[in-house]
Order: C-alpha cells, then sequence, then structure tokens
C-alpha cells in the first residue's frame, strides 16, 4: 500500500488488491480483519485519510480546495470523503486543515 500508494485509486477494489498482492480476496480480507482489525474499507480509507492529512497541513501552498483533495486521495465524491475523515478524526477536514494553520 505504501510503495505504490495504490490506495489512491478511485477504483481500488478488495478484488483488484488481492490481485496485486497475489492472494485470493479471501485471504486479504482475513488479512486485513485479524491484522489491522477492521475492514478493507476502513483499511483502505485509513491511507486515504493519511495522505489527505499530509495534504492539508501544507502551509506553504496555495489551499486546495475540499474536492480535489478528496478526488486526489482516491475518493469517488466529497460527502464519503467527509465521513470517512470524520469517522477517522473526529473533525471535518475544514477544522482539521484550520487547527494546522493556527499551530504552525
Amino acid at each position: 500500500m505504501d510503495d505504490g500508494k495504490v490506495y489512491l485509486e478511485p477504483d481500488l477494489t478488495m478484488l483488484k488488491l488481492a490481485a496485486l498482492v497475489a492472494c485470493s480476496v479471501n485471504q486479504l480480507s482475513q488479512a486485513v480483519n485479524s491484522g489491522f482489525g477492521m475492514s478493507f474499507f476502513d483499511f483502505l480509507n485509513s491511507y486515504r485519510i493519511k495522505e489527505a492529512k499530509v495534504m492539508l497541513s501544507q502551509t506553504g501552498q496555495p489551499t486546495q480546495a475540499m474536492l480535489d483533495v478528496s478526488f486526489a486521495v482516491g475518493f469517488n465524491s466529497n460527502s464519503a470523503f467527509y465521513a470517512a475523515f470524520r469517522k477517522a478524526t473526529g473533525q471535518t477536514p475544514a477544522q482539521y486543515r484550520r487547527a494546522c494553520m493556527e499551530t504552525c
């Protein structure tokens, strides 16, 4: 996941990731569930949110629109991005960005 950044692909599915790592969907599902204690989609979104947090905390660049950040990290919709971000961080992406701007 880290090396190829495949999580940035908006159409990444468990089937596609299983093919990339040369295992069955069942093996991948079991590895994610038991190894990380989360569903495949939560696992995938954790990587996407981590990438979004990096983008949102960059202070030297012009502010990117949230929709652009959402699509850049692999989400297909802004609402899915907001829901996943809030679930992972307890904040909206805009709140996270403001907090980063205040502490830098």
